[in-house]
């Protein structure tokens, strides 16, 4: 039965386990797209690039996942759990937050939620990564030279 999973698209899925298996393996840093911020020595996010891409991330790449009753026990306010099952990475967790218009933890109540595809979450990262990294750079590099300097 395993093998059927092995053929099948991410746009043919329908239950998290075939979604799964449709996969490959690499990671993504949430700080990576983050303007960080810097007061007393504690550094914060401000602001995350990825937000502005949502429109398209939801159009052109998010599937629509279906959990079942065990899945939704198992996820429910859980987010990051369900981002390590499917990404092998919890710090994902925001991206399906953002994805589906939810704030906190509290929210993620949902049987059906927005996701990407690993594939789709590598490529349209590193090409929203390759595009901004300047501008973070800069920005975070002023930032730190505003700490030293203070």
């Amino acid at each position: 039965m395993s093998n059927i999973f092995n053929t099948l698209k991410p746009q043919d899925t329908y239950t998290i386990e075939q979604f799964i298996q449709c996969q490959s393996d690499e990671e993504i840093d949430y700080h990576n797209f983050s303007y960080i911020d810097r007061y007393d020595n504690i550094e914060y996010s401000t602001y995350n690039i990825l937000s502005d891409y949502l429109d398209e991330l939801r159009e052109d790449y998010a599937k629509t996942i279906i959990l079942d009753k065990d899945q939704m026990v198992k996820y429910m306010y859980r987010p990051k759990l369900l981002c390590y099952d499917v990404y092998g990475n919890t710090e994902l967790a925001f991206i399906i937050l953002l994805l589906n218009d939810m704030c906190n933890v509290k929210d993620f109540t949902r049987d059906r939620v927005l996701m990407l595809t690993k594939d789709d979450m590598s490529d349209v990262t590193k090409w929203i990564y390759n595009s901004n990294k300047n501008a973070i750079a800069i920005y975070n590099g002023k930032n730190n030279h505003d700490l030293q300097t203070n």
